[in-house]
């Protein structure tokens, strides 16, 4: 539904034109006129435009393939394939293979030529540090970083506003502050739905997610001290240990699961290294589970009273009128070095385009420089 209205309001962008007509812009370059950028072979290829699964992405990135299109006169495709994270377009736009892959060393890059030159809306903040290690691994087919969007994003745990009304109206309790959740002074939970409430089967299989992402579980249990939360591998490093391969239970509440609070993130676990440290170490009963694709977490959201992760500029729930929950100062230094136990601070929101799309077609990442 969300993604239909999103498309019917690219078309009203247009004047509605998309309905028939080959243009949106009444002056905008035919197809038959524009020009083809092309592979190391010498083959005719179109600009590759890296959308991510959220709204946001989707929208800019239709935009963005329209005008490369119709103003700057290029053949362009939004390719069909979705990134699940704010990391996935800083791996795709080098030509990686596996883009999402949960392990590094098995996203394949560097082996075929790249197909995918910009990606706008990339939310890479979250994930300085990643970028900057792969940058440095690969310098050779690194992507460009363009500047900013012009807005940065916000994301972090958020409660909507009828829970919060709730707990205040019938005891007083501030939901939006991470010092109401300890158990040892409050009795957070009886605001919240029962994970078993949820449909295990809506849920990602930990084993299937960065709950078993080596380099953040690792950071996990290296910052939170937790080790009974994780599992030790053989070869060293950790996953995160999940009940039923599902759900992953923080200290507060990991000995009577009846008295965690469902806490929904998705994708391949946006944010969620932060949403388990903050759960452990401000003694949040939380459980956290990944949701099924980004229809399901809306529903999740929606329909079970939990805390879930959101980002904005968003209007996903928007009508939920959620606030983000206040954890202790952003500490920059250690979130670069991977401790995240800190309050989050605005993510750094780019324009990213492919190591190589000045020699293709440098009017285009010029102009792509100023656009947003």
């Amino acid at each position: 539904m969300l993604r239909a209205m999103l498309r019917l309001a690219v078309l009203l962008l247009c004047g509605l034109k998309g309905l028939g007509s080959e243009l949106c812009l009444d002056d905008g370059v035919p197809e038959s006129q524009r020009t083809y950028i092309q592979d190391e072979a010498g083959n005719d290829i179109p600009i590759g435009v890296f959308q991510s699964n959220w709204a946001s992405s989707w929208l800019l990135n239709k935009l963005t393939e329209m005008l490369v299109q119709e103003v700057m006169g290029y053949h362009a495709t939004l390719d069909t394939r979705m990134g699940a994270n704010g990391a996935s377009c800083f791996y795709a736009l080098p030509g990686c293979l596996d883009f999402d892959n949960k392990i590094v060393a098995e996203k394949q890059c560097g082996i075929t030529e790249t197909t995918l030159h910009i990606s706008v809306d990339s939310w890479v903040g979250s994930y300085a540090s990643a970028m900057d290690q792969f940058n440095k691994a690969y310098p050779r087919i690194a992507s460009e970083d363009l500047g900013s969007m012009g807005y940065a994003g916000e994301e972090s745990m958020y409660v909507s506003q009828a829970i919060l009304n709730s707990a205040y109206a019938d005891s007083g309790l501030a939901l939006d502050f991470y010092k109401s959740y300890n158990t040892t002074h409050h009795n957070p939970r009886k605001y919240f739905d029962s994970i078993h409430d949820v449909d295990l089967l809506e849920l990602e299989m930990c084993n299937e997610t960065d709950m078993s992402n080596p380099s953040r579980m690792g950071d996990y249990a290296k910052y939170s001290g937790d080790y009974d939360g994780v599992v030790s591998q053989p070869d060293g490093t950790y996953i995160a240990k999940c009940t039923n391969n599902r759900w992953w239970y923080a200290p507060a509440c990991r000995q009577n699961s009846s008295q965690c609070i469902p806490l929904f993130t998705s994708g391949n676990g946006w944010k969620l290294q932060a949403l388990m440290q903050w759960s452990t170490a401000y003694g949040m009963p939380t459980a956290v589970g990944l949701s099924k694709g980004y229809g399901t977490w809306i529903q999740h959201v929606q329909n079970h009273r939990a805390l879930h992760y959101w980002w904005v500029p968003d209007s996903t729930f928007i009508d939920m009128l959620p606030e983000p929950l206040t954890f202790a100062r952003h500490s920059a230094t250690e979130w670069w070095d991977g401790d995240k136990k800190t309050g989050a601070k605005g993510s750094y929101v780019s324009k990213l385009v492919s190591h190589n799309l000045q020699a293709k077609a440098g009017r285009v990442r010029e102009w792509l420089g100023r656009i947003w």
